[in-house]
């Protein structure tokens, strides 16, 4: 019986090409488009505090008390003890103002330092469009 002659094993050698172009790709989960700035606490260490309301539209909602921790041109990163899931819309009060002014959806929010530690949420601001 006549042996064929042998092939070489190519699939190393993709299974290496298709890594190499994975590594290629930097941060491939990353979505943010511009830098985030750490926000600087006052004189006393305390971070700016914001109050928002959140809802999800339909039986969810309240008062939101929250810690700005960083922050860039099209979203914020704050910490709460009120947890906010993914998708609810939250609208942002300044300080002294009856009238919310900034809009935003949140896009996520993860558990912070165990149990009563808080939550940080990451918020996507919605565009902002002329009268």
């Amino acid at each position: 019986m006549a042996r064929l002659p042998r092939t070489r094993d190519l699939s190393k050698h993709a299974r290496t090409a298709r890594e190499d172009r994975e590594a290629s790709r930097t941060l491939r989960f990353e979505r943010r488009r511009e830098e985030r700035e750490a926000v600087e606490a006052d004189k006393d260490g305390r971070l700016p505090r914001l109050t928002a309301t959140y809802s999800n539209g339909q039986d969810r909602f309240g008062i939101l008390h929250m810690e700005l921790v960083d922050q860039s041109r099209s979203g914020l990163g704050v910490r709460s003890k009120t947890a906010v899931e993914p998708g609810m819309r939250v609208t942002i009060c300044p300080a002294g103002s009856t009238v919310p002014w900034l809009s935003a959806v949140a896009v996520r929010c993860e558990a912070e330092g165990g149990e009563g530690g808080g939550h940080r949420i990451g918020l996507a601001l919605s565009p902002r469009f002329a009268a």
